[in-house]
């Protein structure tokens, strides 16, 4: 193994970190635009299934650490909520893969959305409790425009996403 093969997953992983910042960052501009904020994706939960599934086991648990920074450097969610979230998703991927290709339209739609709806309604739980010291009522028909909207995103930008520059190096087909 030469010294530029070496480095490329080094870089690659920096590289990752970038996408996932700028995503995040697109993100944010959705958010904060009144008429798309309801259907605002979860695009650093789409960039993670994306990559999943061509990453080894402990790969995709490092990129869910990754992904999880770029979050919790730009939002105001509990620090560990957002690392236990991605991981978690990390685990229910893996575990839905064993059973179902989730790289299909359908099933990636239905994971997305799923697990959108889960993470969201648990940051919102973990945020209320930070803030407040209570259980916040929550209402989990109120996202169905995120879900949604994260599931379409997975649809269309997943297979972009997973093929952005410096991603090739970090992959392993099959695990």
């Amino acid at each position: 193994m030469n010294w530029n093969t070496r480095r490329a997953p080094a870089i690659s992983w920096v590289l990752v970190g970038g996408w996932a910042a700028w995503l995040f960052a697109l993100q944010g501009l959705c958010a904060a635009a009144e008429r798309w904020a309801a259907w605002t994706p979860d695009l650093g939960l789409v960039f993670l299934l994306a990559l999943e599934g061509r990453l080894t086991r402990s790969r995709a648990r490092a990129l869910a650490l990754l992904i999880a920074a770029a979050r919790i450097a730009v939002g105001t969610d509990p620090p560990l909520a957002v690392i236990v979230g991605y991981l978690s998703v990390v685990g229910l991927a893996g575990w839905v893969r064993s059973m179902v290709e989730i790289d299909n339209p359908l099933p990636r739609f239905l994971l997305a959305a799923g697990a959108t709806l889960v993470l969201s309604s648990y940051w919102q739980i973990t945020q209320g409790i930070a803030l407040s010291g209570t259980l916040p009522p929550l209402d989990p028909l109120a996202l169905w425009p995120h879900f949604v909207g994260t599931g379409l995103a997975a649809l269309v930008l997943a297979p972009f996403l997973a093929r952005l520059p410096g991603i090739t190096p970090l992959a392993r087909r099959r695990r």
